[in-house]
């Protein structure tokens, strides 16, 4: 066993370049900077990332309020569009095809029958002309043109003196 005597007063004893508790203070020193340094840059980071996610919120925004404002229109458009639709949907089934009517009561009038005047008057149709036969052939016809749908009598046939005249409602859309 080594005792160790130590005759040098402690100014000239031999010292490590730096004490221990200097360099711990030194290292604990240098640690909270870096920690603080480290601490910084990501709050910095944080920050940047935060403002930068808040301005692409804001264009989002914007965006979302130029698409909704586009689909308003077209909204707004269909709307029309659909309303048109039907205007012209209503206006095609009320339109009557008076070629068509006139070339039908022409097609049904049987023999004995001359036609000499066709009369429209609104949805109404007016067929005036001479029958020869006498009211049996005019109630016939009648008959005739009120089974197909495009007329539908208004009134009774009336017959004087060989003329006859028959009143017919024309259907919407002229029945074809």
């Amino acid at each position: 066993m080594n005792i160790e005597i130590n005759l040098l007063p402690v100014e000239l004893r031999p010292r490590p370049p730096v004490e221990t508790k200097n360099l711990i203070v030194a290292l604990l020193i240098v640690a909270l900077v870096a920690c603080s340094v480290f601490l910084y840059i990501v709050k910095s980071s944080a920050d940047s990332d935060r403002e930068g996610m808040e301005n692409r919120i804001d264009e989002v925004n914007r965006e979302i309020a130029a698409l909704q404002a586009q689909a308003r229109s077209l909204t707004d458009d269909i709307s029309a569009i659909k309303a048109a639709n039907k205007s012209y949907d209503a206006f095609i089934a009320a339109r009557i095809d008076w070629g068509d009517a006139i070339e039908r009561v022409q097609e049904l009038k049987p023999q004995g029958i001359d036609i000499e005047s066709l009369m429209q008057e609104g949805r109404t149709l007016e067929v005036g002309g001479s029958a020869r036969q006498g009211y049996g052939t005019v109630a016939s016809y009648a008959r005739s043109l009120d089974n197909d749908r495009r007329f539908s009598l208004a009134g009774i046939p009336s017959l004087k003196d060989g003329d006859f005249s028959l009143i017919l409602a024309v259907a919407p859309g002229g029945g074809s």
